[in-house]
């Protein structure tokens, strides 16, 4: 078991965080049973149509706890080959399945049912997916998506928030925290670990939107990015009019190519020349800059 895997000494030896996911396999399983005992048995149809009905139901759910990140599912994808005719409970009173629908009964039907559609993976499938797993994306996989257990999550993640408590973040008691909050328009931001192999990166969104109280009314407030952004460009037209005060500083991969190719230039014979390229990484360098 998962958590057989985290006590044992193999775990000591830091083994990827991501072997420690639940297969994506096993969440839409678990979905789908789910979902089968909260469902009363005729609220997608009866008879035949009814049970393909549930078959593309359930088909759609395991296709969305297997989607990558900013992949989406729309309402129209869900229904798509789904029968209304079958449905008992969209049917108005005295009508029988076999009656055919008008227009305008059908896109009524269709309405209501896109709405049920709508509460089942809004307000039963994402909270049940959000109480049992925390759901993750890794620096090293791109835009695949990882399903941790609750328990295995935390126990994962304890000993590096522990470190970030001691190393690099400093507490502040309930009270200097809100006079400090009040006293300037940033406000302050989430963090939250991001698998990277064996280790953890924190990860800040700046881009987050904070919503606080104003006259008794909840509204969002401005990022940190979006309050920052006068100050970013300020430093970006500084960039370019003094780029000779950065040295040998990058911004980006796409600045390397330039630097490279007046190296090139520069060399009196660079055929007969033998170069030596050496990578380095500052370990931990955003996490110990002051």
């Amino acid at each position: 078991t998962q958590h057989d895997l985290l006590t044992s000494p193999h775990y000591q030896s830091s083994p990827p965080i991501v072997g420690f996911a639940t297969p994506a396999a096993n969440v839409s399983a678990f979905c789908q049973s789910a979902m089968r005992k909260l469902l009363p048995r005729d609220a997608l149809g009866t008879g035949c149509d009814g049970i393909r009905n549930h078959s593309n139901f359930m088909a759609c759910i395991d296709r969305f706890i297997r989607m990558r990140r900013f992949e989406s599912l729309s309402l129209h994808e869900v229904v798509q080959g789904m029968k209304l005719a079958c449905v008992p409970w969209l049917r108005p009173p005295g009508i029988e399945k076999s009656a055919k629908m008008s227009q305008s009964d059908y896109r009524k039907r269709l309405e209501i049912f896109l709405e049920l559609l709508y509460y089942l993976f809004d307000s039963l499938l994402i909270p049940l997916v959000r109480s049992n797993f925390y759901v993750t994306e890794s620096s090293t996989h791109r835009n695949q998506l990882f399903y941790f257990r609750q328990d295995v999550w935390r126990k994962l993640s304890e000993p590096s928030l522990t470190v970030l408590k001691i190393k690099m973040f400093e507490e502040l008691k309930p009270h200097p925290a809100t006079r400090l909050l009040n006293s300037r328009s940033l406000g302050f931001s989430h963090v939250r670990l991001l698998p990277k192999n064996n280790t953890f990166r924190p990860i800040i969104n700046l881009k987050r939107r904070a919503m606080k109280k104003s006259g008794g009314v909840v509204v969002l407030e401005q990022s940190i990015n979006k309050k920052l952004e006068p100050v970013f460009h300020t430093l970006n037209y500084e960039k370019s009019r003094q780029s000779a005060k950065l040295g040998s500083a990058l911004f980006s991969v796409g600045e390397l190519h330039d630097r490279l190719r007046n190296l090139k230039r520069g060399l009196i014979s660079p055929d007969n020349q033998q170069l030596y390229f050496v990578k380095v990484d500052v370990q931990t360098c955003f996490d110990t800059i002051p």
